[in-house]
């Protein structure tokens, strides 16, 4: 099946304007980009093989996404979508047309997070009941890493649910952790929408994130990666 072009997409919705390389985020050098690379090594921990190097794609992919919309820089958004392409290519026909369907999808964030940043630089405010919400679409690309795991043939009603947890915890650390940045203007943070920004009122979003990424049949591995994700995003709500 032929896979959309990324480059298309945003061509589409518009490039974001591109920030001064005097004022790029710290993290979306290569070395911090592969640092957030992380779920190849989940897919070892649950037994997978072939689903490794399909997660380590899609994976390279979001997070060379989201370093074009925090800097515009087009070069970003053309090697995320090389790394499209030979994710598409490299995957199993019988499983492609799940994985377009939630790429599709995960995609769809892209213009939620433009209209959401409009709204910010505007000075509007987002609904309590709207927080919760943006995290897990920023984590939307979750459902793809459990279409890949498919692959080795890695499946259980937990696993979508624990990458989802993993990914808004994941999300809410690294928000806490660019708020100096954001202020600045590069980036979406919902901490800047009238909320005080004090961590600490986010506490039981983590909280419910965690309860439900940790239930029993969530496997051993995904467990872990959530109570550690918790943890470290627990230390940064004070």
């Amino acid at each position: 099946m032929k896979a959309f072009s990324l480059v298309g997409i945003y061509e589409a919705l518009g490039f974001p304007p591109e920030v001064s390389r005097t004022l790029w985020p710290a993290d979306v050098s290569p070395e911090q980009i592969a640092a957030k690379v992380v779920h190849p090594e989940l897919a070892i921990q649950l037994g997978g093989e072939r689903s490794v190097p399909l997660l380590s794609l899609a994976s390279y992919c979001a997070n060379l996404l989201d370093a074009f919309f925090e800097t515009g820089s087009r070069e970003f958004l053309v090697q995320a979508d090389q790394n499209w392409q030979q994710l598409v290519s490299a995957t199993p026909v019988t499983h492609d047309v799940t994985l377009l369907n939630r790429a599709r999808s995960a995609c769809t964030f892209f213009y939620y997070e433009r209209d959401l940043s409009q709204r910010i630089a505007r000075g509007e405010r987002l609904l309590r009941e709207e927080v919760p919400t943006y995290f897990l679409r920023r984590g939307s690309d979750a459902p793809l890493y459990a279409a890949l795991l498919e692959v080795d043939g890695i499946q259980g009603p937990a696993i979508t649910t624990a990458f989802q947890a993993f990914q808004g915890l994941w999300d809410l650390a690294d928000d806490i952790r660019d708020l100096d940045q954001d202020r600045k203007g590069l980036g979406v943070n919902v901490l800047l929408l009238g909320f005080g920004e004090k961590p600490a009122l986010f506490k039981a979003l983590a909280d419910s994130l965690a309860e439900q990424g940790t239930r029993a049949d969530v496997p051993r591995p995904l467990r872990l990666a959530v109570e550690q994700q918790y943890a470290r995003t627990s230390a940064l709500l004070v």
